[in-house]
């Protein structure tokens, strides 16, 4: 199970994924990443989908909110992602 899945299905049934915000998921996403400094955006968006799979937002916004929270914790970015189509 991926990791941002697990720390989700841990919270209260009241937290779970409908009520967080989107901005929070890819903040957790973010600091799994951390220690291996690199975050690859398609990976990111397949695991964003897994916990939220129709976001009310475009994959190309999406990958935009994931590299500036990226960016801010200094991580390295592989822009690998396939356009509107990944996930």
């Amino acid at each position: 199970m991926h990791p941002i899945r697990r720390r989700v299905m841990n919270l209260h049934p009241t937290r779970r994924i409908s009520f967080m915000p989107l901005e929070s998921l890819i903040d957790q996403y973010i600091c799994t990443r951390k220690r291996q400094g690199l975050l690859s955006t398609q990976l990111a968006l397949r695991a964003l989908k897994e916990v939220v799979p129709s976001p009310s937002v475009c994959d190309g916004h999406l990958v935009n909110m994931i590299t500036e929270r990226a960016v801010a914790a200094g991580l390295v970015i592989h822009f690998d992602h396939s356009g509107e189509n990944v996930g």
